[in-house]
């Protein structure tokens, strides 16, 4: 319960002052660029002159959509899909199936 309070104290002193915000953000980048890229885990004193070096932003992920959900969208769309699986087929003949099933599919491309 105490880090909960301290965690809302340095939220409210990094929103409220520009000063400790910086400082704070000095506090927690200074350790990493200390240990270098080998990672070695010494918090030597930062240079205060030196500025960290700004990480590249990756590139967003495209959303990646498979063509089975692609068609499964477009009979909902349609809500043919769902009035296709609905329907009672004892009735019909298979023939008459068929042709039903070849009219959904014909609308979708």
């Amino acid at each position: 319960m105490r880090r909960i309070w301290i965690a809302l104290r340095v939220f409210w002193a990094a929103l409220v002052s520009g000063a400790m915000a910086r400082k704070m953000e000095e506090e927690i980048l200074a350790p990493r660029a200390a240990a270098g890229p080998e990672g070695a885990g010494a918090t030597a004193p930062a240079d205060k002159a030196a500025k960290p070096v700004a990480k590249p932003r990756p590139e967003p992920r495209r959303a990646v959509r498979s063509e089975a959900l692609t068609l499964l969208a477009a009979l909902q769309r349609e809500a043919r899909f769902v009035d296709f699986v609905k329907e009672p087929l004892a009735g019909y003949s298979d023939a008459q199936v068929a042709a039903a099933a070849r009219d959904i599919h014909r609308d979708c491309g």
